[in-house]
């Protein structure tokens, strides 16, 4: 009897449907991971304006004399420009300061103390601004047209008056 060998060429690499299949799973996970990092880079964006609108509170009661911080209606941002009172992560634009969101950022002097209002907020960040900012002691926080809160702003209140997607507005006022 003939005994015959196995000629068949043993397989090297992968077929062509393996290979779709590895480039779909890669694909795949590349498309998760790109989904979280924006949501990280969304998350790090609204903490960066947290503490750029705690740290402009600060710098602006550094400028408060004897008589408060001027005459009411008196815009404090030029001010805090020539004291390097910005936040270095807050674009200056012709004189203007802006937020994350592009919105101009302005510093008004009520008489005895100021208010800083930060607009074209979307609403995630606007609940968790209203949130965390207004925890910082002596602010009253107003958003949109709601009632002014002094102290603490929940985050059930934030919710129900951060009520646009994208156009939200914050007022934070210091009174002393």
């Amino acid at each position: 009897m003939k005994q015959y060998k196995n000629t068949a060429k043993k397989q090297k690499g992968m077929t062509l449907i393996e290979m779709i299949v590895v480039l779909i799973v890669i694909i795949i996970i590349i498309a998760a991971a790109a989904g979280r990092i924006g949501g990280v880079f969304g998350k790090n964006e609204i903490s960066e304006e947290v503490t750029n609108t705690n740290t402009l509170l600060v710098n602006t009661k550094t400028l408060r004399s004897a008589g408060g911080y001027g005459a009411s209606g008196t815009n404090l941002v030029t001010t805090l420009i020539a004291s390097d009172g910005i936040p270095k992560s807050m674009p200056v634009v012709s004189g203007a300061i802006k937020n994350a969101w592009d919105g101009t950022v302005t510093v008004t002097s009520t008489g005895a103390g100021f208010a800083v209002v930060t607009p074209s907020v979307p609403k995630a960040a606007c609940i968790e601004l209203a949130n965390k900012v207004s925890r910082g002691g002596a602010v009253t926080t107003q958003v949109n047209a709601s009632t002014p809160v002094n102290g603490e702003v929940s985050t059930i209140a934030a919710t129900t008056s951060c009520s646009s997607a994208s156009a939200n507005s914050l007022t934070f006022t210091v009174t002393n």
